[in-house]
């Protein structure tokens, strides 16, 4: 499957104990749609045996705790996983579950267009990351500028995934 249709969730980077479960790590944290059976590409980072072009999963069994441990279908032991690690994991955006009306998937969101109160373009969501308190968006400005907002109603005012556009109300920088 080719990479650029696929969404990134994450990376295995180290092994847990000695039945073949990897440490998953997410930009989330513990929050990951994956369950058992759910349908995965993993992509070799450097050091991996895996294909360049990925090879696709299956979850055989999902913790969830301190960390997310994933244990993979033919995996059958440490040996066996640390010959792949380290590894990004994919998914198909169409594996992801539908979700409630006013509800996105952040991946959703980059590259939208972001307007202000009158509609005007300003710029582009460009990337996000998350603290603990919720998620913050890096909007590139048309002026070249870069911008991170937390994603909360006071900056993010109108989010309309179909045309392409969220409204922001920019804050008042003092110098």
């Amino acid at each position: 499957m080719d990479k650029k249709t696929l969404i990134n969730l994450g990376s295995g980077r180290k092994p847990h104990g000695l039945k073949g479960d990897v440490e998953f790590w997410t930009a989330s944290g513990n929050d990951t749609y994956l369950e058992k059976g759910s349908q995965v590409w993993l992509y070799p980072l450097e050091g991996s045996t895996l294909p360049i072009e990925g090879k696709e999963f299956e979850i055989e069994q999902i913790r969830r705790g301190n960390s997310v441990l994933i244990k993979f279908v033919g995996v059958i032991d440490r040996t066996a996983l640390e010959k792949i690690l380290p590894f990004e994991v994919y998914a198909s955006r169409e594996e992801f579950p539908d979700l409630e009306d006013g509800t996105y998937y952040v991946v959703d969101m980059i590259g939208l267009k972001t307007v202000d109160g009158e509609g005007n373009v300003v710029g582009k969501i460009a990337d996000y990351f998350e603290t603990p308190a919720q998620i913050v968006f890096t909007v590139a400005l048309k002026n070249g500028e870069r911008l991170d907002l937390p994603y909360v109603e006071n900056f993010f005012t109108d989010v309309d995934i179909e045309a392409g556009t969220i409204r922001i109300h920019l804050p008042e920088i003092v110098e």
